[in-house]
């Protein structure tokens, strides 16, 4: 798997996984901003306030790019997440990983949500 397929893989879990997941991933220097109510946290800051379950049980992105510079890889993109209870959560979206020691870590995500 190349890096960007892992990182991609990486990004789709982000919508699906809980809170274990985003322990493996982040860093204390990751900054992460939502539309409200959740708004800007740092680190594990939003892990704190995450359910053990992801926010959504899939995800389908379309409009999928992305660019590498140097040790990181940015990625932007529609996502479309189905929660749990059937609702949708259309969002554009915008991370950025960086290669660690340890593989790929979250840097910064930014969602801004699309229609109503």
């Amino acid at each position: 798997m190349s890096d960007l397929d892992t990182i991609w893989e990486q990004e789709r879990r982000c919508w699906v996984g809980g809170k274990s997941y985003y322990q493996e991933i982040i860093t204390e220097a990751s900054v992460y901003a939502f539309p409200p109510p959740m708004g800007i946290f740092s680190g594990a800051g939003f892990v704190d306030q995450m359910g053990e379950d992801g926010p959504c049980v899939s995800v389908e992105f379309k409009n999928k790019n992305s660019r590498e510079f140097g040790e990181a890889i940015v990625l932007v993109y529609e996502g479309i997440g189905k929660s749990a209870d059937g609702s949708l959560r259309k969002s554009n979206c915008s991370t950025v990983w960086e290669r660690s020691v340890g593989g790929w870590k979250l840097a910064v995500h930014h969602q801004t949500p699309i229609g109503g």
